[in-house]
């Protein structure tokens, strides 16, 4: 497999079967999406940002590179590639980003975890290096780990804390809007661990009927992210996925309960017996 720029600025990717294929005009797509977007009335040509996360992540590199003076700034979130047929893809990525950096005059901010299931450590640290070795302008913010993945950090309402300091801190810097505007989108803010019990811990879960400690069960075996809630004594509620579990499953609580207390979120348990209702 390489990663080339050429004479037009394109990204490619190949291996042995394709080299004989014209590499993907991946700059120039993100640019034309950018051309039919600014048609709208209301949005301001001079403060654009492009993001991506994984290949979308490599592909706003790409895009910057292509030095397009409506772009400010470009958002990383832990961005690369990757192909089955490749057997030395964290050279390549490297190559690439040298190529990607040389090009680029635009700022940039990445984004990568230490549990990142596809892009570990050495090869962030790689083409972060090449990156700036070869000119280009790269903030990194080398998060550590992240729940059972760091590639997922988008993923989960708990990542909004993990990267928006640093994301505010960088739009401010080019002089872009940074200023929280409307907190009601967001997710409730989880309590932090409590050390109560372990997560699987279902006999010390408080003054639960069976039936609420088989509901527990049931949240166990649920993908991240979760949460459980309690009314002790009286009622428990559990939901999985979408943006925010832990407000779905108060609100439902609370139209059966005045006394409600999150348990447990994602792995952990956060409840302790002084738990104030939320």
């Amino acid at each position: 497999m390489w990663l080339e720029f050429n004479r037009a600025t394109l990204l490619g990717l190949s291996d042995a079967s394709l080299s004989g294929h014209e590499p993907a005009c991946v700059g120039g797509d993100i640019l034309a999406v950018l051309d039919i977007i600014l048609r709208e009335p209301g949005i301001d040509a001079r403060r654009v940002v492009v993001a991506g996360s994984s290949f979308g992540g490599w592909n706003a590199l790409g895009g910057g590179a292509l030095n397009d003076p409506r772009v400010r700034g470009i958002v990383n979130f832990y961005g690369g590639v990757q192909a089955e047929s490749c057997h030395a893809s964290g050279e390549a990525l490297r190559n690439g980003a040298a190529a990607l950096g040389a090009r680029s005059r635009t700022p940039s901010i990445w984004f990568y975890g230490d549990n990142d299931h596809l892009f570990p450590r050495p090869t962030r640290q790689a083409m972060v290096r090449a990156y700036r070795a070869a000119g280009g302008q790269a903030q990194l913010v080398p998060f550590g780990r992240f729940l059972f993945d760091s590639h997922k950090l988008l993923s989960f309402p708990e990542g909004i804390p993990v990267f928006a300091p640093s994301l505010d801190a960088f739009l401010s810097h080019l002089g872009l809007p940074a200023r929280l505007t409307h907190p009601e989108y967001l997710p409730l803010t989880s309590p932090p661990a409590s050390g109560y019990a372990r997560i699987d811990d279902v006999a010390a879960v408080p003054d639960l009927t069976e039936p609420a400690r088989a509901s527990y069960r049931s949240f166990l075996a649920q993908p991240f992210p979760r949460a459980f809630v309690i009314a002790p004594g009286k009622l428990a509620v559990h939901r999985s996925g979408g943006f925010d579990p832990l407000a779905r499953c108060l609100a439902e609580c609370r139209a059966r309960s005045a006394e409600c207390h999150a348990y447990a979120v994602d792995d952990r348990v956060v409840w302790t017996p002084q738990s104030p209702a939320l």
